[in-house]
């Protein structure tokens, strides 16, 4: 009896462990789920605007590719590739600057603009 009761007991520290895994788990799943939603938002709305304009993508994509370069270049620099690298580099490294730099969410934030204008 004392056996079951002693593991029934949840230290605070594991506790706080626990519930920041799971938020953090929501939290992503909630990031993926309106990136998803945004993603098909946009392919929805390349798809009639082509529909519409049959000659619109042979305008629209060059122009669409231009502006992702200038902005990755001046706006988002650090932006390119997938950040996998990125991601493995900032954990091999002890620099905390550095790998906030590396990590930033203006990155991030990068990624996910210049993919929805990409699609």
């Amino acid at each position: 009896m004392l056996r079951v009761l002693r593991y029934r007991y949840v230290s605070p520290r594991v506790l706080r462990r626990t519930l920041l895994f799971w938020g953090g788990a929501v939290l992503v799943s909630a990031i993926a789920m309106a990136f998803a939603w945004a993603a098909n938002g946009a392919a929805g709305l390349f798809g009639r605007a082509a529909a519409a304009r049959p000659w619109l993508p042979f305008i629209v994509s060059p122009a669409g590719l231009a502006l992702s370069v200038w902005l990755t270049r001046t706006v988002f620099p650090g932006a390119q590739g997938s950040g996998i690298p990125q991601t493995i580099a900032a954990l091999h490294l002890g620099d905390a600057p550095l790998v906030d730099r590396i990590l930033s969410l203006r990155i991030a934030v990068g990624k996910v603009c210049l993919t929805l204008l990409g699609l």
